[in-house]
């Protein structure tokens, strides 16, 4: 379910944000902060740890599509943070063409962002995750929800 075919791999529509504005957003709903330019679906990459630019806004579709990352970002993604019902995962292409998932990031469990995917190690896998990645794959989550404390 999690893979599907090369011609399936387009990059979907993104384009750059401030990175200040994106860090304004980490933690929050769009109904605590910003609410008329944020809705769920978005997710958010930089090319450097700690968000550092470049930083870009995806509108990727949420049906398990492999979507491709651009290439300001791909093999080299230093921090992501997702908007609350969408459940995401970071993946790169098997010998087989295939998008292979490497690790899962949903809201609430993500809801401040990774910054520091140089540092983090692929699951079971050999190399740090912010330069395995070179795709990414997203639907939405039925089961997301944020803690009532």
């Amino acid at each position: 379910m999690w893979s599907s075919p090369l011609q399936a791999r387009d990059v979907p529509k993104y384009e750059p944000i401030d990175p200040e504005e994106l860090k304004s957003r980490l933690g929050t709903t769009p109904l605590e902060h910003d609410s008329t330019e944020r809705h769920s679906g978005m997710v958010y990459f930089c090319r450097e740890e700690n968000w550092g630019a470049p930083c870009f806004v995806y509108y990727p579709e949420l049906d398990y599509a492999c979507s491709e990352l651009g290439p300001e970002l791909k093999s080299h993604v230093g921090s992501v943070f997702v908007e609350p019902g969408v459940i995401c995962r970071m993946a790169t292409l098997n010998g087989q063409s295939r998008c292979a998932p490497t690790k899962i990031f949903a809201w609430p469990e993500t809801q401040s962002g990774w910054s520091d995917l140089f540092q983090q190690q692929v699951p079971g896998g050999e190399g740090q995750l912010g330069y395995e990645t070179t795709h990414f794959t997203c639907t939405k989550c039925t089961n997301c929800v944020r803690d009532a404390e």
